[in-house]
């Protein structure tokens, strides 16, 4: 906890989640002074914890000044969850991309909380999720039918994204019956990316410093990469097509250093976030380490954990949106899709922050 903003988030983020219980660790630093320090960047800022705001309903006003008390990190709970209390009601049932990890599996261990991080919802579950979209990490390969499990779905017509991490601890497990995709021993370091199905130049989205991507060979004219990373001309897959069945087979290629995936320009996070979610009602524009919450009954939460103002845009069905918080009211600008009609908000996140919405 290098500053207060951080433990308050946690905080949030098990709200959010819909958990039933939080334990506090631990009671002796609870009775703590709370450390006001590292946050000069956005104390000055609007954001969703205020510290001044909280001394001065906890303990009397400024520190140091008469009749004033210093605020316990039991005070900074006290008020993180009220901040929070005020918006939690009217959030619904979670939802997510429906990512399955057995028990007491392992495996691109974090991953799944990595893509949260860039703005992917994400709704775990320990058996074989009942929906379209299913995403699968390394850690799916516990699961000794899981290359039956991927198969049974694609002919079905469900959608299944796996890692490159999987790829490779079952390309050799039966899993050539359904892609002849296959992760190599190379990498390649990225430092430009493109969008762009089938042949062309495509659509440039943006540079980063070198990222190092495990190279993975596929067949032209069988798979496709919608997304890819560019070297010194060299070109390495991001995200890989390929149909089966009746449904359609996703290779994610995870950066050797998975934090690496907060470095990607937004333009790529947007890409990967409307290939990965096409399914959930609201999708998120900008870059990483924004995190969306979204809920079944047409509500959502965007988290801004960066140390400075981020501009976003949500995308969705709905033509109106109200913020929870104040209440306030505002109208979407209409996007250009081959789909049913969706509509943009353009947000500002503070520092650290949370926002709620209904639709």
């Amino acid at each position: 906890m290098r500053y207060l903003d951080r433990y308050a988030g946690q905080l949030w983020d098990t709200i959010l989640a819909k958990a039933p219980a939080i334990n506090l660790f631990q009671y002796t630093d609870l009775l703590t002074i709370a450390d006001p320090r590292n946050r000069d960047a956005w104390e000055r800022l609007p954001t969703t914890f205020d510290y001044f705001d909280m001394a001065r309903q906890c303990c009397g006003g400024m520190p140091g000044r008469p009749g004033a008390s210093y605020p316990l990190l039991a005070d900074a709970v006290e008020y993180a969850l009220r901040k929070v209390d005020a918006v939690a009601g009217p959030l619904g049932q979670p939802v997510g991309l429906a990512t399955y990890r057995p028990y007491d599996s392992t495996g691109e261990d974090f991953l799944p909380e990595t893509v949260g991080m860039v703005g992917i919802p994400v709704e775990m579950y320990p058996q074989w999720p009942q929906k379209k979209t299913i995403f699968l990490t390394q850690a799916a390969a516990t699961d000794r039918n899981i290359v039956a499990r991927i198969e049974r779905h694609l002919r079905g017509g469900g959608h299944v994204i796996i890692t490159s991490g999987l790829l490779r601890a079952i390309q050799d497990e039966g899993f050539d019956q359904v892609t002849d995709m296959r992760v190599t021993h190379d990498v390649v370091p990225a430092t430009e990316y493109v969008e762009g199905f089938g042949f062309g130049g495509g659509t440039v989205l943006g540079h980063s410093k070198p990222i190092l991507f495990p190279l993975i060979h596929f067949y032209t004219n069988e798979e496709w990469a919608v997304l890819r990373g560019i070297a010194s001309q060299a070109g390495v897959p991001l995200l890989l097509m390929d149909r089966y069945g009746k449904g359609e087979l996703y290779v994610v290629a995870v950066p050797e250093e998975m934090n690496d995936l907060y470095a990607l320009p937004a333009p790529v996070l947007n890409a990967l976030r409307r290939y990965l979610t096409p399914d959930l009602p609201v999708r998120l524009e900008g870059p990483s380490q924004v995190s969306l919450f979204e809920y079944g009954n047409g509500t959502f939460v965007v988290e801004s954990y960066l140390d400075h103002p981020a501009a976003v845009r949500v995308i969705g069905s709905f033509a109106h949106l109200t913020n929870l918080t104040t209440g306030a009211a505002a109208d979407g600008e209409p996007v250009t899709t081959a789909g049913p009609q969706q509509y943009g908000y353009e947000l500002q996140v503070e520092p650290h922050s949370i926002m709620a919405f209904r639709e």
